[in-house]
């Protein structure tokens, strides 16, 4: 085969503009649509409500048998006035999903419980890691009561957690960014 200047040009033109394409594609972010902290039996609990929107990346991967991880983040911090925030608590909650070819059904895991939920679409699957319900979050005593605290909950589709040959790709694509916006709510 003879080396063609001309066309390994065209073809590197052609590569540069597809993925200069697919790089600024809007993705689909993870949402906290609501959030509720309540106070039961001396220990803070949070309920949750989030949107999980897979983008087609995402959604080709899970099709194709790549599990996905999903992360709840919630933070605990005290309000400072001159200085940064004190993380007081955090708590990871982390989900994987992933879709059984043979059996046609998707699975969630709670990686931190190990309860595993099976359901016939993925819009099901997603819908349960989406309703979060007490959730313990720290106990009252551990705060002080002349402090104002908050609680700060994220989302994100965990890309470290994908097969290594597809890091990369996740890495430098907008189409793999779920991450959503941090939602604060005062504790009281």
């Amino acid at each position: 085969m003879i080396f063609s200047p001309k066309l390994f040009l065209t073809r590197l033109f052609f590569v540069s503009a597809l993925l200069s394409i697919s790089m600024f594609a809007n993705a689909e972010r993870f949402a906290v649509d609501e959030i509720n902290v309540h106070l039961d039996d001396d220990v803070y609990y949070l309920d949750a409500s989030l949107s999980l929107p897979l983008s087609s990346a995402a959604l080709e991967a899970i099709k194709n048998g790549v599990p996905l991880f999903i992360a709840l983040e919630v933070g605990i911090y005290a309000q400072r006035n001159w200085w940064l925030d004190n993380a007081i608590a955090k708590i990871n909650q982390v989900f994987k999903v992933e879709y059984f070819e043979l059996a046609k059904l998707y699975q969630t895991t709670n990686i931190n419980t190990q309860e595993q939920n099976n359901f016939l679409s993925l819009s099901s699957a997603l819908s349960s890691i989406g309703f979060i319900e007490n959730l313990p979050l720290i106990d009252k005593v551990l705060l002080d009561e002349n402090k104002s605290y908050y609680s700060a909950v994220q989302v994100d589709l965990l890309i470290k957690k994908l097969p290594l040959p597809l890091i990369p790709v996740a890495l430098v694509f907008k189409e793999w960014e779920h991450q959503s916006l941090t939602h604060q709510l005062a504790l009281k």
